[in-house]
């Protein structure tokens, strides 16, 4: 996970953790509430600032819509970032790969009444 600062217009802010990332937008969940269509300053140490807007939000998680495409690489890739969750997809448009999500259909139990029969 990415930590980021969000800035305001106003110039209050709080900390975010970025949740999925590409080079348009990202994903995350801040320890304050946005409103869709807000203007918002994106803050990661080691990169710079990124301008966007607020697009959906759903309680303290949220989607950005960056106002100027990101390099994906050097977003993550600092010396301050030692877990260094991306994996380069350049064949995907660069999207975060940071989770590893795991897909099951078993249900227990519904196996062993249908091989009881």
């Amino acid at each position: 996970m990415i930590r980021v600062d969000i800035e305001r217009e106003n110039n209050t802010g709080f900390p975010a953790i970025v949740t999925n990332l590409s080079t348009q937008g990202m994903g995350g969940h801040a320890e304050g509430f946005l409103q869709p269509f807000e203007l918002i300053t994106i803050i990661k140490k080691g990169y710079g600032r990124i301008s966007g807007e607020v697009r959906w939000t759903d309680g303290e998680n949220f989607g950005v819509l960056f106002a100027e495409p990101v390099n994906v690489d050097l977003f993550n890739f600092t010396s301050d970032n030692k877990q260094k969750p991306l994996i380069p997809q350049p064949d995907e448009d660069d999207i975060w790969r940071g989770f590893k999500t795991i897909s099951s259909t078993r249900r227990p139990g519904v196996t062993d009444r249908f091989s009881q029969s």
